[in-house]
């Protein structure tokens, strides 16, 4: 039976977490900000894929920005389930407006 530390391990010798994980990082990022803000024009999405790939390659060829990228994400990461708990707890004991 093959448990997560494992999976994670060889994830970890294969460079999924240097490579792979950071690519999607500025893809998922880039793409929602073109997207959002219609830079490249309306039903361009096409063109925005292109760009984003682009981008992420271009990202992940620098070692210096993978590794800062990756010291970065688990403590946003902690930021982030504070802040979204912190939401909760006031949603959920907060006052009625």
């Amino acid at each position: 039976m093959v448990d997560f530390k494992t999976v994670f391990a060889s994830f970890q010798q294969m460079g999924v977490f240097d490579v792979v994980l950071p690519f999607l990082l500025v893809f998922a990022l880039i793409f929602s900000v073109l997207e959002k803000t219609h830079i490249l024009g309306t039903d361009k999405k096409n063109v925005i894929v292109i760009v984003c790939v682009i981008l992420g390659l271009l990202l992940v060829a620098h070692s210096e920005i993978v590794s800062i990228i990756n010291t970065f994400i688990p403590k946003m990461s902690l930021f982030i389930i504070v802040v979204l708990m912190f939401l909760l707890v006031t949603g959920i004991f907060g006052t009625k407006t």
